[in-house]
């Protein structure tokens, strides 16, 4: 799940979340979005839009992220890299499932 605050609502047309695990390319598909209006106090001119977007990710390919050195990926127009700290979540993740 990817939240995002003030996004103004560009992942709304998004089919899937394509990643880069070592080089090779997966892609897992969106299976929910929603996008919620935040108003701040009763000026309607503050108003901020947050959405979010639920990919779903199979356990062969978790299992492919748990035991990647290098992931990057696009969300429509965002692209992101895991840092080694958020590898290691995946990591953590995926053996908790796993027990």
């Amino acid at each position: 799940m990817i939240d995002a605050t003030a996004s103004g609502g560009v992942y709304r047309d998004v089919k899937n979340l394509d990643l880069i695990v070592d080089g090779a390319s997966v892609q897992c598909s969106v299976t929910d979005y929603r996008i919620d209006s935040m108003t701040v106090g009763r000026d309607v001119s503050a108003r901020q839009v947050g959405e979010s977007v639920t990919a779903r990710v199979p356990m062969d390919t978790l299992d492919r992220l748990a035991n990647a050195r290098d992931i990057s990926g696009r969300l429509g127009t965002t692209t992101f890299w895991l840092t080694p700290e958020q590898l290691a979540g995946v990591r953590a993740f995926a053996k908790r499932l796993a027990s």
